[in-house]
């Protein structure tokens, strides 16, 4: 949301406004800030790219001076969409810096892609609101209010000011009206819909609290339905294994004692309160549970409504009267309504959670086998990706294989992407969900499994037949590339320009084996002519912490800060380069964006404040809290709690917190992608990614059929929208490239054809208005 003046290593980096426009390119900045903060690095690199530079003499400083009425005047061309001349300037500019005609070429592909990009997120702003507009205006009975939402939520990513947007008569006249129709579903009992309407108005509005709480109580009941009900394929009392009160009373003395700052006990208890007197509520449970109705149910609710008041009416409360209000409730169900107490246990813990912060959790033993699989980065079994996907033909979900994983048995057995399987040793996985079936493939290390696939060839034939797989151990690959190698599909091709030496590297999570695979692609890339770096940390969630410092001390000096962890009952635990920093030299760009997250943000942070590299993309998500997990006493139970916040070397912690204007870690240069980018360039990483896949074609993305509602008059709903098909589709028009990418090619291109610090120096010019700074500490 910014541009970005480029000064030397020892220098500020200057954060500038502009005025504003009409439309963007993105959710929260404009196309001329991305436009005037690539365009100044497109010409001034070397500063902060390598770790080296030096600051620039008076000379070069007087130069900088006398060229800003020439570059203000190009950026004034641009805000008014003045292409042509601007596009003379900085030509003019270019060639001043010395760079090749090949050079000056990139410059111009690059600045018709964003000519582009400009002109179709303006039509898809405008058709958004068209149809957001056409659809509140049809009659109450037949107006579809998600539909009316959705596009106005779409209508929002692409506009300058969300919160302008947000004020708009229309708008609110369609937050009043959703809202109260919402409102009528819920007190009908129809949860799934009215969560469905409530998500779509929080999506929107979501500094609203009101709406926020309608759509948890949605939420919980839809859930409890979901999990609760009697069903042949699944049993939920698997889930409540090893789910013991002792289990509990633990926890509360671990949040009391490690929680990174004085626990709010009030809030967790009447959390925990509403969620069981919530449970009375449940028709399902109502169904299954003699004890809530009748005497003995309105019984378990006054109880508790007492109980509940007394907390509220306390202005705080203690560890041990929290303990001690929980195991009332838990004595209170005993002498009433008798619901398994493994069950009370567990939603009572859940919600208490909740309102502790959103990563704090409780992980039951039933759960902790998945949860440990995708953090030590390794598992046993056949090695494939799967998803539901829904079967119009036998109105039932199917498990489709996304891509078999590298080096593993389904790969070498020749399963590939897009396959059904349809049994698991002989039984069927039809209307099963994605976690039964994995549970079903899985297994012990070297034991047979059958699986029965579903295959259409080529010529449109259908096949079916099995293959047994022997179980392994199975790596996960959290580094990848752009591209695979030509040689070899299991391989990557880690540079994106052989000639000038351009590597790319892309991480997933940050795994125990994260940073091993890491320096082995760095060192192929090496071996194979890299002189530069991209390193891509999107939409990556984090991971482990001991990754994050050991990817960092890949690229600093010894000594220097990585991160530092502070909590209410910790003392400060700062977290130094101990590695020899093979690659503290190598010119380097990291790629962001508001799904990096966690140790993602460690890196990138690290990165920034010691400017040993630029950053480029979007904000990132801003999660800056630690989590530890606590084995429970006895139990295979874990409590994950928030017991720290990070510290960037600067001293910051960039932690999203409710109402925060500031958060997550800031790119030097901006580049805001639309939801149609994102969309494609998601698209486009599941193409890589897949071994054997059919790709995805670059015109159209894959479109997946949804299970049809049960409505009485569905017919007659389908005929009425046969002249509105055409509003119903949404093409995704954006080209098959992915801009954030495309610019830190080309400014690390220019960086690497002019790496002369003070050659460039004097194209940097004035900082028009500072309002963020970041030293070096």
């Amino acid at each position: 949301m910014c541009g970005v003046a480029l000064q030397t290593a020892h220098r500020f980096i200057r954060i500038k406004r502009f005025p504003e426009e009409t439309f963007m390119t993105g959710k929260q900045t404009r196309a001329l800030k991305l436009w005037s903060s690539t365009a100044v690095v497109l010409l001034l690199m070397g500063t902060a790219l390598t770790a080296s530079a030096r600051e620039p003499n008076e000379k070069t400083q007087a130069a900088a001076l006398n060229n800003d009425k020439t570059w203000s005047t190009s950026l004034e061309h641009i805000r008014h969409g003045q292409y042509r001349e601007a596009e003379a300037l900085l030509k003019r500019l270019a060639n001043r810096s010395g760079m090749p005609k090949k050079a000056s070429q990139w410059v111009d592909d690059w600045i018709e892609s964003e000519k582009s990009r400009r002109d179709l997120t303006r039509q898809d702003f405008e058709g958004y609101v068209k149809r957001a507009n056409k659809e509140f205006a049809k009659p109450e009975d037949k107006r579809d209010y998600n539909d009316a939402l959705k596009w106005t939520y779409w209508a929002m990513l692409n506009t300058l000011e969300q919160d302008t947007f947000k004020t708009l008569e229309w708008v609110q006249n369609l937050k009043q009206a959703a809202t109260a129709h919402a409102d009528k579903l819920r007190r009908e009992h129809e949860w799934r819909d009215g969560h469905s309407i409530y998500y779509s108005l929080s999506l929107i509005f979501d500094e609203d609290d009101d709406i926020e709480k309608c759509r948890r109580e949605c939420l919980e009941h839809a859930r409890l339905e979901e999990i609760y009900k009697e069903r042949e394929d699944r049993d939920w009392k698997e889930s409540l294994e090893g789910i013991t009160k002792s289990t509990v009373e633990e926890a509360l003395w671990r949040i009391d004692q490690k929680y990174v700052e004085e626990a709010d006990f009030k809030s967790l208890t009447a959390a925990g309160f509403e969620e069981l007197l919530l449970l009375s509520e449940s028709p399902t449970l109502r169904e299954q549970f003699d004890g809530l109705n009748g005497e003995r149910g309105e019984d378990y609710v006054n109880r508790l409504s007492n109980r509940f008041a007394q907390v509220q009416r306390r202005d705080s409360l203690t560890y041990r009267e929290a303990l001690q209000h929980f195991r009332r409730a838990l004595k209170i169900n005993r002498q009433t309504a008798q619901l398994p107490e493994a069950m009370l246990i567990k939603e009572y813990m859940s919600a208490a959670l909740e309102e502790l912060d959103d990563f704090s959790s409780m992980i039951w033993p039933s759960d902790f086998r998945e949860f440990e699989k995708h953090t030590r980065g390794d598992f046993v079994g056949v090695g494939i990706q799967i998803r539901n996907k829904y079967n119009p033909e036998k109105k039932d979900n199917e498990i489709l294989v996304v891509s078999p994983l590298d080096d593993a048995p389904a790969y070498r057995a020749g399963i590939l992407a897009e396959d059904i399987i349809t049994q698991v040793n002989g039984e069927s996985l039809l209307g099963v969900p994605v976690s039964k079936a994995v549970s079903k493939i899985t297994g012990p290390l070297g034991t047979t499994v059958t699986l029965t696939i579903r295959r259409e060839d080529d010529d449109g034939e259908t096949k079916t037949f099995d293959i047994d797989l022997k179980r392994e151990i199975v790596k996960i690959q959290s580094v990848k590339s752009h591209n695979r190698s030509s040689e070899n599909e299991e391989q990557w091709n880690f540079l994106l320009d052989d000639e000038l030496g351009v590597g790319y590297i892309r991480v997933g999570a940050f795994q125990e084996n994260t940073v091993d695979q890491l320096r082995l692609a760095l060192s192929e890339a090496t071996a194979s002519g890299m002189k530069g770096l991209i390193l891509d940390l999107r939409f990556n969630p984090g991971g482990l912490l001991k990754s994050a410092v050991e990817m960092s001390e890949l690229f600093l000096d010894r000594g220097d800060r990585v991160v530092s962890t502070k909590g209410l009952r910790s003392p400060e635990w700062v977290v130094r380069a101990e590695g020899k920093g093979e690659f503290k030299d190598l010119p380097l760009i990291v790629l962001i964006n508001e799904s990096s997250a966690s140790a993602s943000e460690i890196v990138s942070g690290a990165i920034r404040d010691h400017q040993r590299g630029l950053i480029l993309g979007e904000r990132s998500f801003g999660k800056f809290s630690v989590q530890n997990l606590i084995q429970l006493a006895h139990s295979e139970a874990h409590l994950k709690l928030t017991t720290a916040q990070y510290y960037l070397p600067s001293g910051k912690s960039l932690h999203r917190k409710k109402g925060a204007e500031t958060w997550g870690v800031e790119p030097d240069i901006t580049v805001p992608l639309a939801p149609k980018e994102i969309s494609k360039v998601l698209f486009m990483r599941r193409d890589s990614d897949v071994l054997g896949a059919v790709k995805t074609s670059a015109e159209e993305e894959i479109k997946e059929i949804v299970k049809p509602r049960d409505d009485d008059d569905k017919e007659s709903d389908d005929k009425d929208k046969d002249d509105e098909s055409e509003d119903d589709v949404d093409a995704n028009n954006r080209p098959r490239r992915d801009p954030q990418l495309d610019t830190a090619l080309l400014v690390m291109r220019l960086h690497l054809l002019n790496n002369q610090v003070m050659q460039m120096a004097d194209m940097t010019p004035t900082p028009i208005e500072s309002n963020v700074e970041v030293t070096n500490e």
